[in-house]
């Protein structure tokens, strides 16, 4: 018997059983993930779905009114459509997961798959990474290449969500610290997952040739968090091509200011220009505006920033003395510093 016959007198049976609302739909292959996002934002739920011949039938129920005992009984009275070989068209759960993580990165508002609800099960958290390569080389082989690295290539898991846009989903118990410990899970700035991050791009440096971007969001519990986690990640990334092109690792939890900059128009961005108590004509040099970033990101300490500059302390006092002749502003207070940096990220927008 055909599954999709079968179906329909599952589905009428429990239909006539339950007088609840369960229902066998159909639609082009092609269309399917729409018609599915579509489905689930207006309270529906896939139950099944099953490809043949370029039609996906589908079993869909309107969860608000189906309580959860007898939502759970569901697959039980519902056929499962198996074959040795998948049906022409039909979407596997890789398929499926593909679809809708390309989906959420472009930015669209698609719901978890059901099916990836029921079978993804993840037993712990998971480290949140994102690469963004430069280039279009072969990169068949990484997922062995992060397998060799992380010590289980079964446990990991790499999918590409956009064109050179690849995701890295790696469990948390694969990632010790120093001490031999897991990432917490609970952690939201952690800086053993910045030093995982760093070690990627060495690896992938090294191994691949690449000089690939390694981004990376706070641990995830469920796959529930992965569009929120990949919208940041994808803030911090076009806040960094804005700001710090040549950054290759960073984390959602750093460059706050830069980030919030990048979410703004251009009318925005003119108009707090000229608000602003600080020549719109400022033109800082390179060295300036290195020693800006740098002296704001060490929280104004003058001898922090010059070891990170590889500098003597007098030089970057020198530096800062001239920013002061020019803009009138003294960058070692605290007021002064975040209005010079607001001055310098607006300035590097509106060019």
């Amino acid at each position: 018997m055909e599954i999709e016959q079968k179906w329909r007198e599952e589905v009428n049976r429990i239909q006539q059983a339950t007088k609840l609302r369960i229902e066998l739909l159909s639609c082009i292959h092609n269309d399917f993930t729409d018609v599915r996002i579509r489905y689930e934002a207006a309270g529906g739920e896939v139950i099944r779905s099953h490809a043949v011949n370029g039609v996906v039938w589908y079993v869909g129920i309107h969860t608000a009114e189906w309580s959860e005992s007898a939502r759970a009984l569901l697959p039980l009275l519902l056929s499962e459509a198996r074959t040795d070989a998948p049906s022409a068209g039909a979407l596997t759960l890789q398929e499926e997961v593909l679809h809708w993580l390309a989906a959420v990165y472009q930015g669209q508002d698609a719901p978890l798959p059901s099916r990836l609800e029921r079978e993804w099960h993840w037993t712990e958290g998971r480290a949140c990474f994102v690469i963004e390569r430069t280039s279009g080389v072969n990169a068949v082989a990484w997922k062995q290449l992060f397998g060799d690295f992380f010590g289980d290539t079964k446990r990991i898991e790499c999918w590409q969500v956009a064109d050179l846009v690849y995701l890295l989903l790696v469990p948390l118990s694969l990632l010790p610290d120093e001490s031999g410990e897991p990432v917490d899970l609970d952690t939201t700035s952690s800086p053993v997952l910045l030093e995982w991050a760093a070690s990627l791009h060495d690896l992938l440096s090294t191994e691949a040739m690449e000089n690939a971007k390694v981004l990376v969001a706070p641990p995830l519990e469920r796959a529930h968090a992965l569009p929120a986690a990949l919208r940041q990640v994808k803030g911090l990334s076009h806040a960094l091509s804005h700001f710090f092109p040549r950054v290759m690792v960073a984390a959602t939890w750093q460059y706050p200011l830069e980030r919030w900059a990048a979410t703004l128009d251009l009318d925005t961005v003119r108009a707090l220009r000229a608000s602003l108590p600080v020549p719109s004509s400022l033109q800082l040099t390179e060295e300036q505006l290195e020693s800006l970033e740098s002296f704001c990101e060490h929280h104004l300490n003058v001898s922090e920033t010059a070891r990170s500059l590889f500098l003597h302390r007098n030089t970057l006092l020198y530096r800062l003395d001239k920013i002061q002749e020019q803009t009138g502003l003294e960058p070692r207070r605290f007021a002064d510093a975040m209005l010079l940096r607001l001055a310098t990220l607006l300035g590097k927008l509106d060019n």
